[in-house]
């Protein structure tokens, strides 16, 4: 327990040397679980891949299948790529350190750039589709380098913003992963793992003591028992010698 003592000692100077560094005064916010955070990016992968099938579909000659498929194509990329931001260049968004603040902002920056080309270049992939052209990924460049956002039908301009906000939805849910701030949920976590171990110890050592005066205490009325039959027999002794002697 003196080891384990020392070391929560060490864990609490490491946190509190963090929050220091770091200019925060509040303990870390817990982030939904992992599990709930992808179930939702799947989820919206899975529905965004089905809105977009309704829409690229149309003039595919694999039908549904071909939609989906390509659907499920634009979906990964959209939403998948924006967890990844999400989870790792978002933090950094709320470093204290204006250098990774500054890169973070870029990576953002650069990162709703490539979503918004991403999904016009989706839009006008369904426009090729829709209008029978050969070749619709090369099309759908040519389209989107002649007017980006020009589009043949307004359905076009619904797959545009669903991609949008799935992919800001899924973004969302892996930066609640965990604290906002980089690093710290991280560093709060080992401190109440080091935290409940030493609590456990603890409870490990009064069971122990709780044993050993449990048996201290049996081995005592085992000796008092003891001790009143002597006591008992002792009298009886006692008083047939006192009857002897009068008889």
């Amino acid at each position: 327990l003196a080891l384990a003592k020392d070391a929560i000692k060490e864990s609490y100077q490491e946190l509190a040397n963090f929050k220091q560094e770091h200019g925060l005064n509040r303990p870390a916010h817990r982030g939904i679980h992992p599990a709930y955070a992808w179930s939702t990016i799947g989820i919206s992968w899975f529905i965004e891949s089905a809105f977009n099938t309704a829409f690229l579909r149309v003039g595919d000659e694999l039908g549904i299948i071909g939609g989906f498929v390509a659907a499920a194509v634009v979906a990964a990329v959209n939403v998948f790529l924006s967890a990844l931001v999400g989870r790792f260049w978002w933090p950094f968004l709320f470093h204290r350190n204006a250098a990774q603040k500054q890169l973070a902002i870029a990576g953002c920056t650069l990162w709703g750039v490539g979503l918004l080309v991403w999904n016009l270049l989706a839009g006008h992939f369904r426009d090729a589709k829709a209008a029978g052209l050969e070749n619709p990924e090369g099309a759908a460049l040519q389209l989107f380098l002649g007017g980006p956002l020009q589009f043949d039908s307004i359905y076009s301009y619904g797959l545009l913003l669903a991609g949008i906000a799935f992919a800001i939805l899924s973004a969302t849910a892996a930066y609640k992963m965990d604290d906002p701030y980089p690093g710290y949920g991280a560093i709060y976590r080992r401190h109440e793992d080091r935290c409940a171990e030493y609590a456990d110890e603890i409870e490990l050592a009064m069971e122990e003591l709780k044993q050993t005066r449990d048996d201290a205490i049996e081995a005592a009325n085992a000796t008092r028992d003891q001790l009143g039959m002597q006591f008992r027999e002792r009298g009886q002794i006692l008083a047939a010698r006192e009857t002897h002697r009068t008889r």
